[in-house]
């Protein structure tokens, strides 16, 4: 991870223009771009895949086909990092050799890698802005290994509430695809007041539960309806 991500400061700091917006749209050269349209081209035919395809796969329909346009209006839009990593999955290569033509060919565990956006949760329980989870923009990304497809962010835990699954100081990792409410799960919720906890959920009646070491913390019964952020399924902890 560190000789890649060492590559991709290379080119944004050397050949690529200034990147200041949330969608972190890199300016490649036109040369960048022909060399990652030859590369793409060049893995479809060895998969029997075409452009389409391809594209749908990285569940971004006109990927391609806006990096051919870049190139015909000399490169001044871009393409994204987020769009250059979807192809790079569906191809099986590397992010590295898509991107540069450098290094292996073929993807390795290194690639498997998800870098998800780490959310500010202040101690009251409550995030820095509801915009923050919807759109976190250049929010610090931390890599995580093994996540399947979705929509992932990750939070850091305050408090003793849920020690027991995920101990203060702990990061947790929230899918925001799974938004449907399963007894026994674990949510990351925010009332109408802009409130956000993390709990256990229960139906019948319908709670947000603690799972912890110290007694004084009750169930919280809604009293009105409450936006899901998403689920919470894994716990990171250092030791």
């Amino acid at each position: 991870m560190t000789v890649c991500i060492g590559i991709i400061t290379f080119i944004v700091n050397g050949k690529i223009a200034a990147i200041n917006n949330p969608q972190h749209r890199l300016n490649y050269r036109i040369m960048e771009l022909q060399g990652i349209l030859a590369r793409i081209n060049y893995r479809l035919e060895k998969l029997g895949l075409n452009k389409t395809a391809a594209s749908r796969l990285a569940e971004r329909p006109d990927a391609i086909r806006n990096i051919e346009r870049a190139i015909k209006n000399g490169g001044r839009r871009g393409v994204s990092t987020d769009t250059i990593a979807e192809l790079a999955r569906v191809l099986d290569v590397s992010v590295e050799w898509l991107m540069t033509g450098v290094g292996p060919e073929t993807a390795t565990p290194m690639t498997s890698m998800t870098l998800v956006p780490l959310i500010s949760w202040v101690s009251a329980g409550k995030f820095e802005s509801i915009c923050d989870v919807e759109h976190p923009g250049e929010a610090l990304r931390i890599p995580v290994a093994g996540l399947p497809k979705g929509d992932w962010i990750a939070l850091e835990v305050t408090g003793d509430s849920m020690d027991r699954l995920s101990p203060s100081g702990s990061r947790i990792l929230i899918n925001r695809r799974e938004t449907d409410l399963c007894s026994g799960g674990c949510y990351v919720v925010i009332t109408e007041q802009g409130e956000a906890t993390y709990k256990r959920y229960r139906s019948n009646p319908d709670r947000f539960e603690p799972v912890s070491t110290n007694p004084a913390h009750e169930p919280i019964f809604p009293n009105s309806p409450v936006t899901v952020v998403g689920r919470v399924r894994r716990t990171l902890l250092e030791l």
